[in-house]
């Protein structure tokens, strides 16, 4: 399954400024952001994944059918899982319609995200996620995006830091959930024939 969420509200931490090596030499500026926001029962299943189809799915679990929780268990769940390619829309601003700034409000691009209204950064991944479970069933699912902003995101990015904002996170390309390990093994036996 991969990890996408539609529209939400959603609480921005902090903002982590760091330099990510590209190859051998080149630092590129890079972010790190905690986002936070509530997930429905149904949602559960597309976070933690079962690794077989035999397995029971991880909400049949943790709820009963009327959102009971049936298991006394640590909060938060770390999942083990680290998704890539992942496009991130956080909404920072509300412009009153018919609003005209420098940045051409109102001018939508194909995909209906105004940038005046919204940062967008594409290829993010995300890391740090986990699961905090109460019961009724109150899910909150917390994560670190890592992004690269560029020198007009930064002040907008500081000024929604613990703040809550709406978001839209996208998959972009699917998760290889074992496979590229496998892949390596079966190389090294092929080294060794």
């Amino acid at each position: 399954m991969k990890f996408q969420f539609n529209r939400r509200v959603a609480t921005i931490g902090v903002l982590n400024t760091r330099n990510e090596k590209h190859g051998k030499t080149e630092k590129v500026p890079a972010a790190d952001i905690t986002v936070k926001f509530p997930l429905k029962l149904a949602e559960l299943d597309t976070v933690v994944i079962s690794s077989t189809e035999d397995m029971p799915k991880f909400s049949e679990v943790l709820f009963d059918k009327k959102g009971n929780i049936l298991t006394n268990m640590i909060s938060p769940i770390r999942v083990n899982r680290k998704p890539e390619g992942l496009y991130l829309v956080i909404f920072d601003k509300e412009l009153p319609s018919g609003t005209k700034t420098r940045g051409g409000a109102g001018k939508k691009r194909a995909n209906g995200i105004d940038p005046a209204t919204a940062l967008e950064f594409d290829g993010c991944k995300a890391k740090n996620i986990a699961i905090e479970v109460g019961s009724g069933p109150n899910i909150i699912l917390s994560f670190t995006v890592q992004l690269h902003p560029t020198d007009k995101d930064w002040a907008r990015l500081v000024n929604i830091m613990e703040q809550q904002r709406e978001i839209v996170i996208e998959a972009r390309q699917e998760e290889m959930f074992g496979e590229q390990n496998e892949e390596e093994e079966e190389g090294e036996e092929d080294d060794e024939d």
